[in-house]
Order: C-alpha cells, then sequence, then structure tokens
C-alpha cells in the first residue's frame, strides 16, 4: 500500500537555525502582546493555534495553507462557524455534539471555500471548547495572525533561499475579471478607456503586421539580389 515515494529530506542546519529565529522572534512578539492585552482588558491572544502556524510559515513556507489569504480567510471561516454553533445549539447538546459538529463544519466549509489552513481548525475547536472565548477574542485572533504574517514575511525574505508569501491573491482574478467588466460596461468612462486600448492595440497589431511584410519583402530582395550576384560569378 501507499504511493512508493520517499520523505522529504531533513532541513540542513542553516535553514534550522533560521526556523528556530523566526518562530522563537514571531511568539516573543505575540507572548509580549497578548500579555499587555491581558494585564489592560482581560482578554488575550489565544496562543495554542500559533505554534501550528509557526510551523507553516517558517518551514513550509511554499504550501497554499501557509499563505497569508488562506491564514486570514481560513480563521475568519472556522472561527465563525464556531461561534454560530455556540449561538444555536441548546444547553444539552453542548457537552458532547459541540465540539465534532463544529469542527467538521469548519474544516469541510474551508475545503469548499478554497481557503484550507490547520491551525484554524484548531482554533474552532478552542472556541467551541469554552464559552468564554467570545467575538473579541474572535478578533484579536486575527490581529494576531496579521502580526504573524508581518514578522514571517520580514524574516524569510531577509533569508535569500526563503520567501514568504509567495503570493496574497485575497481576491480571485476572476472577481476582478467580473468587477472591471461591469465597469466597461455600465460606466461611460470606462466603457470609453476600454474602446481606446482596443483601438490602439488594434493599431499596434496593424502597424506590427506592416513592419513583418516589409522585413519579409527585403528578405526576399537581399535573397535575390545574392541568387544573381551568385549566378553572375
Amino acid at each position: 500500500m501507499g504511493g512508493g515515494l520517499q520523505p522529504p529530506p531533513a532541513q540542513p542546519w542553516s535553514m534550522t537555525l533560521w526556523t528556530f529565529f523566526g518562530v522563537f522572534s514571531t511568539l516573543l512578539v505575540l507572548s509580549a502582546l497578548d500579555k499587555v492585552l491581558t494585564d489592560h482588558t482581560g482578554y488575550g491572544i489565544l496562543l495554542a493555534p500559533f505554534g501550528a502556524l509557526m510551523t507553516l510559515q517558517f518551514s513550509l513556507t511554499q504550501a497554499p495553507v501557509s499563505q497569508p489569504r488562506n491564514a486570514l480567510y481560513g480563521q475568519t471561516v472556522a472561527i465563525s462557524i464556531a461561534l454560530f454553533v455556540k449561538l444555536t445549539l441548546a444547553d444539552a447538546a453542548r457537552t458532547w455534539i459541540q465540539i465534532p459538529i463544529t469542527g467538521a463544519l469548519a474544516i469541510a466549509a474551508m475545503g469548499r471555500l478554497g481557503v484550507i489552513h490547520p491551525p484554524a481548525g484548531a482554533a474552532s475547536i478552542l472556541f467551541a471548547s469554552s464559552d468564554k472565548f467570545d467575538g473579541v477574542f474572535f478578533g484579536l485572533m486575527l490581529v494576531g495572525n496579521a502580526v504573524a504574517i508581518v514578522m514571517a514575511t520580514l524574516i524569510n525574505n531577509l533569508n535569500s533561499k526563503k520567501q514568504y508569501p509567495v503570493y496574497y491573491a485575497f481576491v480571485p482574478e476572476s472577481w476582478i475579471a467580473r468587477f472591471v467588466d461591469a465597469l466597461e460596461r455600465d460606466i461611460s468612462y470606462f466603457r470609453t478607456k476600454k474602446l481606446k486600448r482596443e483601438v490602439d492595440a488594434k493599431h499596434e497589431r496593424n502597424e506590427s503586421l506592416r513592419m513583418s511584410l516589409f522585413r519579409g519583402k527585403e528578405f526576399d530582395k537581399s535573397n535575390k539580389e545574392s541568387a544573381q550576384q551568385g549566378l553572375g560569378k
């Protein structure tokens, strides 16, 4: 059974030390922020899911699940579902079904929306496990993720062998294309700009074709002259 593939090689020591530095620095900032918030507001950042996030951001920087889009959207979807389930389930059901239904819904929804993010699955279960985790903790979780993304971007890109993120893509290209099409269809200013671009593009194509034909004729003429010179000799 299995695909017969081999596991990836271990990281070299240079990458291991860089990972240590990145994870330590980011968690240090998040821990300090958590302490300040807790001391002044009574609310803090739930740090447990950030262990998984650090693993992705500093060891699996190329993976789609590591990218900022998945981190922020995945957390938003998963924790929103966790809070919704807490509001809708009866108290009697919360003791045994809240965690499995929350985890299943959150992970399935992330998959359907294309924003799979393992730490978000963990966060949904964490939020489902206690009534004290409310919308304020939700907001602070997103703040923590934003801080982690900034730190990972700065630290990873100081190393020439690392790149993070590999893309942002917060808005799908298809959505942008549909939005632009709607603007160019319904608003005269953008419609005029589109027509001008089309005219300019057509002119460039015609000019390129004319130059290609001209070069072709010059090439044929040069070949004929060379052939005639060869015959003359």
